[in-house]
């Protein structure tokens, strides 16, 4: 508990500030919930039946919310400003264990800066000197990869293209100061100057006792943002890292990086619009290997390029299908129709280490999701290709539809999923190649006050059974639970 201590301590030392949007002392239920279940279940591949009972209650007490509080000035001034990030500080207590404090929210310092006018400024947080104009393309759905030694089509979390194109490129400088020019509704501009060592004043570990290929290691990065325009994304990026002591050793001497990002949302009416997007990382590395060898280059780079049509903001679907809670992309999804490309110099970075730039690694994926399209409907459907040059491919779609129906106090919602996924990389035979699976299910909420009644059907590997295995594991499970909740 010595962590909620200390928070409680900083969140009533700022609550003395008099700020108007300073943290606040406050004690107060933030969750007070249970439920029960029981569940009954057959196995269908072994006819083996039994229960299972679950119960779980959860109270949360939160004793300080969300704030900041800043300095003002103008013409040459400094400005701080300190905020709680995260979630509020909160007491967790659930049935199955000892009462915990949240780890998600800290006492940060948000901004640190010295303002040079109205819109020069320098900034002397510690930071960082990579860039990342390639994000995953926007879209409606990813298909989300089934673990086939696993019974009853358990997702792992992972997609088939996977998040490769959020790897950060160049080398990483945390210390030092950045030079930023700031002008409103055209253009933003930093230039970071920073060192790959800190400091240490203590005595020992000081610059200029560091081993001689780890002196005076430095890194730039400049990086711009154009605002003129209103829906026009366009962002662009440099870094240039040095080691102005070179030594004969196995890491980089000398490395650059470079990236762009464009995209433009264009307004079909209503909530309707089209958005293309395209982003690109690159990276050339020179590295020294021994006293009279060849400098060893190396360069990669990654691209996607995507085209949305959308009809809504990105928003989480939840878990439902196959689909699991926990999205790959943390933000979710676009409701809307979207094909993403994303091309890789072949070694399938974040590495951006060079396989064979002759073969680029070409992966693509189409995502479709309702979002709130149609009322009550949550659907969403996807098709992915891992590398659509490769000789042997990898490949999968998924499908996953449910809809509530209200009738009286009820709501009736049913639930399809279907997944299929091919590889021809595992010198399988035909059928072991592909699994496919099946989720049906029934959710009748409110059957009774507080209670809800669901019957559930998750297959096996319909083509192969589980692991590719034997013919008569392909069944899968029948369940039916009733839950109790408020």
């Amino acid at each position: 508990m010595k962590k909620a201590v200390i928070l409680i301590a900083a969140l009533l030392v700022i609550s003395t500030l008099a700020f108007a949007e300073a943290p606040k002392t406050e004690l107060k239920v933030q969750e007070f919930t249970g439920d029960a279940s029981v569940t009954w279940g057959i196995d269908v591949d072994t006819l083996s039946t039994a229960f299972t009972n679950a119960a779980a209650a959860h109270l949360n007490i939160e004793l300080g919310g969300a704030g900041d509080k800043s300095t003002t000035g103008e013409n040459v001034w400094g400005e701080i400003k300190i905020k709680v990030d995260g979630d509020p500080l909160r007491i967790l207590m659930n049935d199955s264990a000892a009462p915990t404090e949240n780890d998600a929210g800290n006492v940060i310092v948000d901004v640190a800066k010295l303002h040079l006018g109205t819109v020069a400024y320098i900034g002397i947080k510690a930071d960082g000197t990579q860039i990342n104009y390639v994000n995953l393309p926007d879209t409606g759905a990813a298909v989300y990869i089934v673990d086939n030694a696993a019974h009853y089509g358990q997702v792992t979390g992972t997609t088939i293209i996977g998040n490769n194109s959020g790897a950060l490129v160049a080398k990483n400088a945390p210390y030092g100061i950045v030079f930023g020019v700031s002008l409103p509704n055209a253009l933003n501009l930093d230039l970071d100057i920073r060192s790959i060592n800190q400091l240490d004043q203590s005595g020992t570990g000081l610059t200029s006792e560091l081993a001689a290929d780890a002196k005076n290691e430095y890194a730039f990065r400049l990086k711009s943002a154009v605002t003129a325009v209103a829906n026009l994304t366009l962002e662009a990026g440099l870094s240039f890292y040095n080691d102005f002591t070179p030594v004969t050793n196995t890491t980089a001497d000398m490395q650059f990086a470079a990236g762009l990002m464009a995209a433009y949302k264009l307004s079909l009416g209503d909530k309707l619009y089209f958005k293309p997007k395209a982003g690109v990382n690159i990276e050339y590395t020179n590295a020294s290997v021994a006293t009279g060898a060849t400098a060893v280059t190396t360069f990669g780079y990654i691209a996607n390029v995507s085209v949305l049509l959308g009809w809504g903001d990105r928003m989480k679907p939840g878990a439902f299908g196959f689909t699991p809670e926990a999205e790959v992309d943390p933000s979710g999804y676009y409701p809307g129709v979207g094909v993403g490309v994303q091309i890789s110099d072949g070694a399938g970075a974040p590495g951006l280490i060079q396989a064979d730039p002759e073969k680029p690694a070409v992966g693509f994926n189409l995502g479709i999701f309702s979002g709130s399209i149609v009322e009550n409907l949550t659907a969403d459907a996807a098709f992915e290709i891992k590398d659509v040059l490769a000789t042997a491919m990898i490949m999968g779609a998924t499908v996953n539809a449910k809809y509530a129906i209200k009738s009286g106090a009820m709501t009736l919602t049913p639930l399809l999923g279907f997944y299929v996924k091919m590889d021809s990389t595992t010198g399988l035979s035909n059928d072991e190649k592909t699994d496919a699976y099946l989720k049906l299910a029934l959710e009748i909420a409110q059957i009774f006050p507080n209670t809800t009644l669901s019957f559930n059907y998750n297959s096996n590997d319909i083509i192969g059974g589980i692991a590719n295995g034997a013919q008569n594991d392909m069944g899968g499970m029948v369940s039916s639970t009733l839950k109790i909740a408020f």
